[in-house]
């Protein structure tokens, strides 16, 4: 598993830095999406690494520090990108970021420790393809999928079209001023941290419930227009999301005692379907109808989220 990781990260780096010479747009989305796709193998077995290293009694606390780091990463990325995309251009940002993160990646393959209670098996494509069907048939780990695309689609959505509400009036913000909003990722960390300390001591069930509520309380302030009221919410929909995002993501590592890669890469694909498809459409609402009506449909998402948690423990606590 270690083995995979190092190369996703090392090749992903090396096609953000080619991504800095793309020298036209079609190039620059053919070398994005092949970095998504290699990106895929950390992704992929990150969470069944920690799973199958590290005893139960601290699995909470370590899968939030994973996610925590994504959190700042993604936080970091979009912050320094913005910043160096005004004073030097984006390619140049493109290749700082690409550098730093080579960078990081030699580190990962020299300090992280390599499987110890891995054991490879041969499975056949047809075998890997029953497996995850199994896994759709299984409503605790069905529910979690829809709860990672509905969560992340709404996630998203907010950071995606904030950046026009912001600009426009009553705010009129500068550009340098509306990068700094992803600052606001911190509370994602906090959530992170937060969750995976408490789903060691609570219900999981229970934990999720509970930040699911808290991501849609976050996106009801959304519909102030107080700058200081909309960045409170903004917080509190990030703390949310990514203690929900933890809090699933560990559930679908602990109910899947075979093909755990399998399992979480299905998570994966549902988390990325909801950040494409429902981060693109929402837009639509905003261009034809208004941000009310965005934040309307938001927190209908969110709220049949919520639906889907209960549904899933209506016959089994989990």
């Amino acid at each position: 598993r270690k083995k995979l990781m190092v190369y996703s990260l090392i090749l992903s780096s090396i096609l953000t830095v080619f991504s800095a010479l793309a020298p036209n747009f079609i190039i620059l989305v053919l070398l994005c999406f092949l970095k998504g796709a290699v990106l895929s193998g950390v992704s992929a077995v990150a969470l069944a690494y920690l799973s199958e290293e590290l005893s139960a009694a601290i699995l909470g606390v370590a899968i939030s520090i994973y996610l925590s780091g994504n959190t700042f990463g993604g936080m970091f990325g979009r912050v320094t990108s913005g910043l160096l995309e005004g004073w030097l251009g984006w390619r140049l940002a493109t290749l700082a970021i690409g550098l730093f993160s080579l960078v990081l990646a030699f580190i990962f393959m020299k300090y992280l420790p390599k499987s110890a209670y891995f054991i490879p098996k041969t499975v056949s494509m047809r075998q890997k393809l029953t497996l995850m069907v199994n896994f759709l048939k299984q409503p605790v780990l069905l529910a979690m999928f829809a709860i990672a695309a509905l969560s992340m689609g709404t996630f998203v959505s907010v950071y995606n079209y904030l950046d026009f509400r912001l600009a426009a009036p009553p705010f009129s913000l500068p550009h340098y001023v509306i990068a700094l909003i992803f600052m606001m990722y911190l509370a994602g960390i906090a959530g992170s941290l937060v969750t995976g300390k408490w789903s060691d001591q609570k219900n999981p069930a229970w934990v999720l419930k509970v930040l699911l509520l808290i991501f849609l309380a976050g996106l009801a302030v959304l519909f102030s227009q107080q700058l200081w009221l909309l960045i409170l919410g903004l917080g509190v929909l990030t703390f949310g999301f990514f203690g929900a995002h933890t809090m699933a993501s560990r559930l679908v590592s602990e109910h899947a005692p075979q093909g755990k890669s399998s399992a979480v890469s299905l998570y994966w694909l549902f988390y990325y379907i909801g950040s494409s498809v429902l981060g693109s459409l929402t837009g639509i609402l905003i261009s034809r109808y208004s941000w009310t009506v965005f934040v309307l449909v938001l927190m209908g998402l969110i709220t049949f989220a919520f639906c889907c948690a209960i549904l899933a423990t209506l016959k089994k606590e989990i």
